[in-house]
């Protein structure tokens, strides 16, 4: 009797453990199940998103003062580099493009929910022309867009490889210097030799030699209503390189005496 209750335990304990098997595995083949609809559905989803017609990007809008950079330039490498949609636009290929213009000094791009991209350029200032070639910002910057897109009424910088910076100063302290006479310069040239030339905004070429640049123009902007002054048309060069004075050269050789200058002489006789 003991031994067939043992018998009926035993099998008892078999088909439990059975049971239980068939259910764990149930599990685990439901679990599986979701675990593949999961990953199917990520992968759907993943496959939809990088689609550009999931979300498109449908406008873009450009923010720039516009006083260089051509549109219609600006518009096709916009074009150019525009790919994928409002979550998987390449914002870096797009910056990267925009930045081989020339003139673009700095980019900005933002997405705008739910379909736009917004662009925000800053250009660079130039303040004057380098070498013919190229232009300089009033930092020190020297960038080379195409020539035909050079303002026209920037002045000329001429000098050695990396004065520029030094030019661009004695540029700005010149144009100081010669408010009194309400002129400015056209031109600043620095040679091999270190001889300051410069060509004022009513074309007269001042040579200031190698010594004391600044100290000459002062000079020069002293003697100015006294030697030239109304006869600034008639006068094409003046030499400061004297240490007792100076050499004017004028228009076909004809010697001008200055309005005030004549005057006070007649005034005399």
């Amino acid at each position: 009797m003991s031994k067939k209750k043992n018998k009926n335990r035993f099998e008892q304990k078999q088909s439990e453990k059975k049971r239980l098997s068939f259910v764990q595995k149930i599990k685990r083949f439901f679990i599986a199940c979701i675990i593949l609809i999961v990953l199917g559905f990520f992968i759907f989803l993943g496959d939809e998103f990088t689609r550009p017609s999931f979300f498109p990007i449908l406008h873009v809008q450009v923010k720039v003062s516009q006083q260089y950079v051509d549109q219609h330039e600006l518009q096709n490498t916009v074009l150019q580099n525009l790919s994928g949609n409002f979550f998987t636009v390449n914002m870096h290929a797009l910056e990267n493009g925009l930045l081989q213009n020339a003139w673009i000094k700095n980019v900005s791009i933002r997405r705008v929910w739910p379909d736009t991209l917004s662009i925000t350029l800053s250009e660079h200032q130039p303040m004057a022309v380098w070498n013919n070639t190229s232009l300089i910002t009033q930092a020190g910057f020297v960038f080379s867009p195409p020539q035909n897109t050079f303002p026209a009424s920037l002045p000329l910088l001429q000098g050695p490889d990396d004065s520029q910076r030094q030019l661009l100063q004695s540029m700005q302290n010149m144009n100081q210097i010669l408010l009194p006479l309400q002129l400015s310069l056209s031109q600043l040239t620095l040679d091999e030799n270190n001889n300051w030339t410069i060509i004022l905004n009513n074309t007269i070429r001042v040579i200031l030699g190698q010594q004391d640049p600044i100290g000459r123009l002062n000079e020069f902007v002293e003697l100015y209503p006294k030697i030239i002054g109304s006869c600034a048309k008639q006068a094409t060069l003046v030499d400061m390189r004297y240490s007792n004075g100076l050499a004017i050269q004028w228009l076909n050789g004809k010697k001008c005496i200055p309005h005030n200058i004549a005057n006070q002489v007649s005034k005399k006789i």
